[in-house]
């Protein structure tokens, strides 16, 4: 029987601890990376042959946002050893070899700009010749990443008491009473009922999952049948998170073992799937290793209380799964992560991989194997989606999606080995992307699959999570803004079911709690204008602090159309008052549905240019890729400029885009194309609702209170139509509340070998007083109201009317200072956690359904 004063004691404990969390001092400010937009990359034996391979990083001129950096580079053939030299800037070089294509340095490097190069020594042979050179810069002020070599870190973790998926003392009590005591009281009582709900009901076991005829399914009945297998397991996996998590909170309250039984039934049915079945890596690969980690969950949090049977057959079932995804993604030449790290399930499954490594680290030889693999790709690669700005390739949908399920691994790879992602470059930056894509009160999350739907709960729950691991104030504003939003809408928790979730809410984060920015500070620091080379996409925003603001949203991604990006480079989307007016149309219904492949994906079902009747760029291409030539932030003004003639795989011989935002209220966009062939060339627009037209020949594009006005001001003859046709329909199924679209289309009169366009888009469809347009050698002259704007495909982008602006008031990415001093806690910042009780109180409520 458990002795009661101990339990007072642990109640008291915990409710001190939590009344003295403090939040951490402020560290250095965050910034954008300071990539430039026009410095090509090397081209020597580093530089990929296929878009799929590794890509070298640090590329020529790169501002790496960690120290020390991380170096990677086109992988050579087995066996192959690299040696890589480092010149710092003060003379000393750095030399260092390595068996894999990916090296961290453990010690950071001094500020100064360097340069790296590398050579190949093949097995048995004499080493090649020497790359060429790159050279990168790291700033005084960038953060200091801890690093741990591969033996360390496993040792580390193997010496690890269990459970090791839990953080020590004082941080395991601070999170036991934040989840019963604290702000997140409502959501464990949630979890509590669940847990609490008689009888244990789990589904069929493996007969329901290997229903036969799957031969003759059509690819959305196909898609709808593994839906109904991935629910079944779901369902399974969070009875056996819940159960963990009220054991783990209310053991040292209770005298049972409520919440226990639950999770261990639940991990004997997973424990008894056919790891080879129908929910093997080759038939579901992301649920394989999904049940794994749950498996390694349960057989970590109640390793105690499992006889020496369940644990053999707990761990045997762990090891089938992960080494299916281990083989598969890891050994295997023709898609390894190393080597070809674009693969969308890829890079996570590294990190489960790794993560189950570490919490079977000393149990299983097969564990060391596992982690030594892994762990280099996991410390060298950081984010294969993203680069050092922070953002995501294959859009906010899939970036949301790929974080929330992302965290648990990294959360068990911090507890078990001390190794924390949070301070990597990508991590850190990744919430400033998120402000300027989805700023509370945006309708949609800009580019890519599913990037149509509106997840505030989602948007704002990654936000509080990342908060929760990296401090950065911009993620806590981020979450502030949406909550706000989302109580006057009434919205709930229903959008966020994932069975891991609970998990990763409750006891993942391992940190006391902080304050939370809820007066907005944060974003009223940073400037509307905002770019993200990585990925080739910008963000022009009216006001970024007001969620009534109006945004333009830029896209010429160096990513092609590859996974979930579509055939969009050089497109563009506007959203104003909360609602999508000029919008990416198309659905994603599901991952190459037919609606998908004959839709969403094209070039014409995008804000984008067309010719001869919707011919665009290639889908699926990573070479069909667009890139960003010129930024520039200025007072009373934004330019972006893109150049998309590589993704249209030879058929132009100029695709070039120009759009400047001329503050508040008028948008100019400018189109250099050039065929070799005569072409009927067509600018593509799309919307919700008719577009009608106004009197002086252009459309307006309107929903219940935003709206736009489109004219064509310069450029030739064309002509407007549009339609709702879809050239095939959403899946009712698999997207039951679809609404039809409708698509606006500019024709060119006449086929010709060059166009220049240039449309006026006006926001809320203000007045625009516009004075004579006049052709330049560099594309065009034109006058708004009192100002004069110069647009070309590439070279000079603007020129306010008073003359060539001041290089001190520009900025191209935002400079660090604009956005200095954001880490720092504001003074009209607040907790979103309650006053914390004194212990007697505490004590009171510590009760579960209380």
């Amino acid at each position: 029987m458990r002795n009661p004063l101990r339990q007072l004691w642990i109640l008291v404990r915990a409710a001190l601890v939590l009344a003295a969390a403090m939040p951490p001092a402020a560290a250095e400010p965050t910034r954008l990376a300071q990539t430039l937009l026009t410095r090509p990359d090397v081209v020597d034996d580093l530089t990929p042959g296929g878009g799929r391979e590794m890509r070298p990083y640090p590329n020529d001129g790169a501002h790496p946002a960690q120290n020390p950096p991380s170096f990677r580079w086109r992988r050579g053939k087995t066996g192959d050893v690299y040696e890589v030299r480092i010149a710092l800037e003060s003379g000393e070089e750095l030399v260092r070899f390595s068996s894999a294509n990916l090296l961290t340095l453990k010690e950071p490097l001094p500020p100064g700009t360097h340069r790296w190069r590398l050579r190949r020594w093949p097995a048995f042979a004499a080493p090649l010749d020497w790359t060429g050179t790159r050279s990168f810069t790291i700033g005084p002020d960038i953060r200091r990443r801890s690093i741990e070599n591969p033996a360390d870190a496993y040792a580390r973790a193997a010496e690890r008491k269990r459970p090791r998926l839990l953080p020590g003392e004082p941080d395991r009590s601070l999170l036991i009473a934040d989840a019963y005591i604290g702000w997140k009281r409502a959501f464990f009582d949630e979890v509590a009922a669940r847990t609490g709900a008689p009888p244990l009901a789990l589904p069929r076991n493996e007969a329901a999952l290997g229903a036969g005829g799957v031969d003759q399914l059509s690819r959305e009945e196909l898609v709808a049948f593994r839906r109904e297998i991935r629910g079944s397991v779901n369902r399974v996996m969070r009875l056996l998170h819940d159960g963990l998590i009220v054991w783990v909170v209310t053991r040292h309250l209770r005298d049972d073992r409520f919440g226990l039984d639950q999770a261990l039934a639940a991990a004997d049915w997973l424990t008894e799937l056919d790891a080879f079945g129908a929910t093997s890596n080759q038939a579901a690969d992301l649920l394989n290793l999904r049940v794994a980690k749950a498996l390694a969950v349960a057989y970590d949090i109640a390793h105690e209380e499992l006889d020496g049977g369940q644990r053999r057959r707990m761990l045997t079932a762990i090891e089938n799964r992960v080494q299916q995804t281990f083989d598969a993604y890891v050994v295997d030449d023709s898609r390894a992560i190393a080597a070809y790290p674009y693969n969308s399930h890829g890079y996570r499954h590294v990190l489960g991989i790794l993560s189950i490594a570490t919490v079977l680290a000393g149990d299983t030889p097969r564990a060391r194997t596992w982690f030594e693999a892994a762990y280099p790709v996991f410390i060298g690669l950081g984010n294969p989606w993203g680069g050092d700005d922070g953002g995501y390739a294959n859009g906010v949908n899939y970036g949301a999606w790929e974080v929330l399920n992302n965290l648990a691994y990294w959360d068990a790879i911090r507890s078990a080995t001390g190794v924390d992602y949070f301070e990597a470059g990508w991590a850190r930056e990744v919430s400033v992307f998120l402000n300027y894509v989805i700023p509370p009160g945006a309708p949609n999350s800009g580019f890519g699959d599913g990037a149509e739907d509106y997840r505030p709960y989602v948007w704002a729950e990654t936000a509080r999570m990342l908060f929760e691991r990296t401090r950065e104030p911009l993620a806590g504003h981020l979450y502030a803004g949406w909550r706000r939003l989302i109580r006057e809408g009434e919205l709930d928790a229903s959008e966020l079911q994932e069975e891991f979730a609970s998990w990763t809410f409750l006891l993942g984060a391992g940190q006391p709690p902080a304050p939370i920015d809820t007066g907005g500070a944060s974003a009223r620091r940073l400037p509307g204008a905002a770019v993200f080379p990585s990925i080739g996409w910008a963000a022009l925003h009216s006001d970024l602090a007001d969620p009534d603001r109006y945004s333009i949203l830029f896209k010429s991604s160096p990513y092609g159309s590859f996974s979930h990006s579509h055939a969009d480079q050089n497109s563009f989307i506007i959203n104003g008052r909360r609602e999508p007016l000029a919008i990416d149309s198309g659905y994603y219904d599901t991952h190459k549905s037919r609606h998908h492949l004959a839709w969403t994906t094209r070039t014409e079902a995008h804000n984008a240019i067309t010719f001869d009747g919707g011919k665009g760029q290639p889908w699926d291409d990573i070479g069909a890729r667009g890139r960003l030539t010129r930024f520039t932030s200025c007072p009373g003004y934004d330019a972006i400029a893109g150049d998309a003639t590589e993704a249209y795989a030879g058929q132009l011989a100029a695709a070039q885009r120009t759009i400047m935002y001329l503050r508040p209220d008028q948008v100019l966009v400018y189109d250099h194309l050039v065929s070799a062939t005569p072409r009927r060339f067509e600018w593509n627009i799309h919307a919700r609702r008719r577009m009608e037209p106004t009197a002086d020949g252009g459309i307006r594009l309107a929903m219940d209170t935003g709206r736009v006005c489109i004219r064509q001001i310069a450029g030739p003859e064309s002509g407007f139509g549009q339609t709702t046709d879809f050239p095939r329909e959403p899946s009712k199924r698999l997207q039951p509340g679809w609404q039809p679209q409708w698509h606006g289309r500019y024709t060119v009169a006449r086929p010709t070998t060059s166009a220049d366009w240039l449309f006026l888009i006006s926001l809320d469809c203000a007045e625009a007083d516009v004075g004579e347009v006049a052709v330049t050698a560099g594309g065009y002259r034109v006058r708004i109201g009192d100002r004069i704007a110069h647009l070309g495909p590439s070279a000079e982008l603007a020129v306010p009317a008073e003359g060539p602006a001041d290089p001190g008031q520009c900025h191209a990415p935002p400079k660090r200072e604009l956005i200095a001093g954001i880490r720092e806690v504001d003074d009209d910042t607040s907790g979103p956690h309650p006053p914390a009780p004194d212990a007697r109180s505490a004590i009171r409520r510590l009760r579960i359904g209380n």
